[in-house]
């Protein structure tokens, strides 16, 4: 039954990652384009939270049934990441300039970080019965609580600390379970 669901999740994911490409693909497109560092590390972490959630979601597979409640539970967190992708990037026709276009979305994409993080912290807890206080959902917790601040605080300095603290965790958390196994 898990290869069901991975393979639904993976359409999500994969529509989230391509999102993210064509993104990408646009930027190096020729024509003046004012260029955001910050969005462009925001995008990183999102492509890797992509990867992550494809490579964590291999835990599920020792949920032997699935109701259909958990797995529309389970589905929020591609969905939240294809929203994410979808935002992270302007249209071609709209604005070149990433900056701009940065401070009229980072409201809404650093919201969107904080109920991920919520989502993940519910995941773990709910669908995989880890302690609400072992470190993954403690960093989660934390990091919900600073996107939280990060969507209500128009701060070029806050949001890269954010974007840097996020990458940080995404990596610490991938490398701690590959070298727990």
């Amino acid at each position: 039954m898990h290869e069901f669901v991975q393979v639904l999740v993976a359409i999500i994911l994969g529509l989230g990652v391509a999102e993210l490409l064509k993104g990408y693909a646009d930027f190096l497109r020729p024509g003046e384009r004012q260029f955001s560092g910050l969005l462009l590390g925001f995008s990183l972490w999102l492509f890797l939270a992509h990867i992550q959630f494809w490579w964590f979601g291999w835990r599920f597979s020792t949920v032997n049934t699935w109701q259909f409640y958990e797995l529309l539970f389970y589905l929020l967190g591609p969905t939240i990441l294809y929203v994410l992708s979808r935002l992270t990037f302007p249209n071609p026709t709209e604005t070149q300039d990433l900056i701009e276009y940065y401070s009229e979305v980072a409201g809404r994409l650093w919201s969107l970080v904080g109920v991920f993080y919520l989502y993940a912290i519910g995941s773990n807890v709910l669908l995989l019965d880890v302690s609400i206080w072992s470190p993954g959902p403690v960093s989660q917790a934390f990091l919900a609580i600073y996107a939280t601040i990060c969507s209500r605080v128009e701060n070029r300095y806050l949001h890269s600390i954010g974007v840097v603290l996020l990458i940080m965790q995404l990596l610490w958390r991938g490398i701690g379970n590959v070298v727990a196994n």
